[in-house]
Parts: structure tokens; C-alpha cells; sequence
């Protein structure tokens, strides 16, 4: 039977130092990685939708409701189409009062940094709302359809 002696030894400074280097080299590997994520979460395109009321220009007269996507991401982004979510999560889709549009038609490509709105009479989504049993004041929530196969919503508004 062999038997091991414990001793136990003084840290010397050159462990010290060993060790510090190796915190060191530790934290610096971490703030890497990070900042990897960090990185990558950014190299997507990434839509900001935003709802708003106004009226048309020159005169003021027609009242409308606005939808604005604004490509905040670093890649370039497609939107193939845009609307309104009802609350029943029915949608009141850009293309289905294309008579009444204004605004650049889709698909089209936003750039990085660049924004479309697209404006819609507002007496139209009352009228449709009204045939549809839904009461005035009702909220809806702005959206775009991107290529990806997915949707950038807005917060919702009310209409009356």
C-alpha cells in the first residue's frame, strides 16, 4: 500500500500571476462572445410598423388612416403586403381597396434605413367595419407582411 504525503504549498507569484492572466483572458473571452450575439441579433432586417391618422394634401379633405414600416435593421427586407388586424385577428388587408390606395404598390424592397407608408381613406375601413358588425371605435392594430413569411405589427388605434 503506497501512501501520498499531503503537503501543502504556498501559492507563489508566479501562480498568482498564472491566475490573473487567466481572469483575464476569461472575461475577455466572455465580452467576445457577447458581443458575437450581441452582433448577430443586429445583421437582420428588422421592421418598426407604425399607425397613424391624417388627411391627404393638398386640401385636407379626405380623411385617412396611415401605415408606415421602417426598415431599422441592417439588411434589406421585403414587404409583400400590409393592412389592419381586427380584433378577432381578421385583417383588413392594402390590396383589397386598391381603388382607394396611396402609396407604393407590393411587393416592394425596403433598403436598410428606409421607410414606405401606404394611406388608405378612412371612410372605407368604416364602411367595410360597419357590414362586417363591428362598432365604431373599434382598435386596429397596423401590420406588414414580410418576405420572410412573417408579421411587424404596430400598436393598435382607434377609429371612430
Amino acid at each position: 500500500m503506497i501512501l501520498l504525503a499531503e503537503t501543502a504549498t504556498a501559492p507563489t507569484s508566479l501562480d498568482l500571476i498564472t491566475l490573473v492572466i487567466a481572469v483575464v483572458g476569461l472575461l475577455a473571452a466572455m465580452g467576445s462572445l457577447a458581443w458575437q450575439i450581441f452582433s448577430w441579433r443586429l445583421t437582420g432586417s428588422k421592421v418598426k410598423v407604425a399607425g397613424s391618422h391624417g388627411f391627404t394634401v393638398p386640401d385636407a379633405s379626405i380623411d385617412v388612416l396611415i401605415v408606415t414600416a421602417a426598415n431599422v435593421g441592417r439588411t434589406p427586407v421585403a414587404v409583400d403586403g400590409w393592412g389592419f388586424e381586427l380584433p378577432n385577428k381578421s385583417t383588413l388587408v392594402g390590396h383589397m381597396f386598391a381603388d382607394d390606395l396611396h402609396g407604393p404598390r407590393v411587393p416592394i424592397t425596403l433598403a436598410p434605413g428606409h421607410s414606405e407608408t401606404w394611406r388608405l381613406e378612412k371612410g372605407r375601413i368604416i364602411n367595410t367595419l360597419a357590414d362586417t358588425n363591428f362598432k365604431p371605435g373599434v382598435k386596429l392594430r397596423p401590420f406588414v407582411s414580410l418576405g420572410t413569411g412573417k408579421k411587424a405589427y404596430g400598436k393598435a388605434m382607434g377609429i371612430t
